[in-house]
């Protein structure tokens, strides 16, 4: 040890040094040639239409990597838009009149259902099964248990349409499992060293945090690791440029010219997260309601007062 240890002691440094600066450099490069969709630039400041007709749910699992609530959301009102469904609001009063309680009916327009994508016919399945119309109230507590599987076809679907080579959820899986794989070998390392090499060096620990370190950098880079094909690419570029145009609305129209296109591109702005931008921008203009939304109490005035609800309200609609 006397001879030695300083040898050993830089040696481990380096080697510790090396993979905890190297290995992240290496990672990058991983995701550079891998990971980074192909460069398309600025294809327009803004768009004013929906690029394509690509269902939204669709478009906000193109735009974020990932099938989550919001677009089956996104889904369900698409549905509606497309004259699927329609949604009625109901309401009850309460014990002794005081207050009331609201619930939502769901009702199918058509049975048929040969103009859906695969996801679509699955949403229909899980939300109505046999039925013509269905209560908020019996789905609380069981569509849940059809998210699995309508986040999978939604996967499944912008895969088939060749905006992903393989579905972004099964990549960020692989790419976090590999991860945890690097991990667990840097534990096990950490005690072979202390028990092998901490006679020679006080430093041997700095080997296997250095891999640490490695596997920790490739369970963050999963989330990024998801590659959209050329097509991908190109149709995001085109929907973020309708994103913007939905963002800043008032910066390109009138707000109140363009109130009929508030149910046209509410699904949208739900898939990219701008619903409650979207709504307060056509809440002061008296945009028309959407045509599958029947307000409770119908008809009578849609906007205004302590009871309004609806597309424009913060509550269950």
């Amino acid at each position: 040890r006397r001879q030695w240890g300083p040898v050993f002691d830089l040696g481990f440094l380096a080697l510790g040094g090396l993979l905890a600066i190297g290995g992240p450099m290496l990672l990058y490069l991983w995701w550079y040639r891998r990971g980074r969709d192909a460069p398309v630039g600025l294809v327009a400041d803004y768009l004013p239409d929906p690029p394509s007709d690509l269902p939204a749910g669709m478009v906000g699992t193109l735009i974020d990597e990932q099938a989550d609530l919001q677009d089956v959301v996104a889904t369900l009102l698409d549905l509606g838009k497309r004259g699927i469904l329609e949604i009625e609001e109901k309401q009850e009063p309460g014990f002794m009149g005081i207050g009331h309680t609201s619930d939502f009916t769901y009702r199918r327009k058509t049975m048929d259902d040969s103009g859906l994508r695969a996801y679509e016919k699955l949403f229909m399945k899980e939300f109505f099964g046999r039925k013509q119309e269905v209560e908020l109230s019996d789905l609380k507590n069981k569509f849940y248990s059809a998210l699995p599987a309508l986040r999978n076809g939604l996967y499944a679907e912008v895969v088939k349409d060749g905006y992903f080579k393989q579905s972004p959820d099964n990549v960020r899986s692989q790419v976090g499992c590999l991860g945890g794989i690097v991990v667990a070998a840097a534990f096990f390392a950490a005690i072979l060293f202390l028990g092998l090499a901490s006679q020679l060096s006080t430093w041997a620990i700095c080997a296997p945090m250095g891999i640490g370190i490695i596997g920790i950098g490739i369970m963050i880079l999963a989330r990024f690791m998801p590659r959209r094909t050329e097509k991908g690419a190109e149709a995001f570029a085109r929907w973020t440029a309708f994103k913007r145009y939905l963002q800043n609305i008032e910066k390109y129209t009138n707000v109140q010219e363009a109130s009929d296109i508030f149910a046209e591109y509410l699904p949208y702005a739900v898939a990219f997260g701008l619903e409650d931008s979207w709504m307060a921008k056509f809440r002061n203009v008296n945009a028309p309601p959407p045509t599958w939304w029947i307000p409770w109490g119908w008809p009578r005035p849609y906007y205004g007062g302590p009871h309004t609800s609806g597309p424009y309200s913060s509550g269950p609609g």
